[in-house]
């Protein structure tokens, strides 16, 4: 899909959580599109990744009441896992922690409007989007187009 995920040792130790980071603001909806041809996109690809693997997505709603605060989400590099070396970024090959967690973060490729939009877009063909589940889409084989950075398939 050509985007970058940045994976995170859970302060359990024995999970793995998957960042993406956006260049600009992103609508909730649009975030858990992404998530779901993600997940959707993983199980294809590997007979060992199935829903079993997956434990939440966020943002948990498309859409948050205009006074609420939205989804807490326990952020990475908290100050005592990160010294038992855990919520740190890892090599995903080496499963190893990164030796300067501030520059992955500094260093993040951010998924931009276009790209978001571009890989979301196979989605308009359902008309019932907003129920399907990737177990779903995997049913109606789902085609994302392969987008380029230049913006053409």
């Amino acid at each position: 899909m050509n985007i970058i995920p940045y994976f995170e040792l859970s302060r359990s130790g024995n999970g793995i959580h998957v960042w993406f980071f956006f260049l600009q603001d992103a609508r909730a909806r649009d975030a858990r599109i992404l998530g779901d041809l993600i997940i959707t996109r993983a199980m294809d690809l590997s007979d060992g990744i199935d829903m079993k693997s997956y434990d939440r997505l966020f943002p948990n709603q498309d859409y948050v009441a205009p006074d609420a605060l939205g989804n807490l989400i326990a952020l990475p590099l908290h100050y005592g896992s990160r010294s038992e070396g855990k919520t740190v970024f890892i090599d995903i090959d080496t499963m190893q922690p990164f030796v300067n967690q501030w520059e992955v973060l500094q260093s993040v490729k951010k998924v931009s409007p276009h790209k978001l939009h571009s890989l979301i877009a196979g989605y308009a063909a359902f008309d019932t989007l907003s129920s399907l589940m990737p177990w779903e889409i995997k049913k109606k084989k789902l085609v994302v187009p392969k987008i380029y950075d230049n913006g053409f398939a």
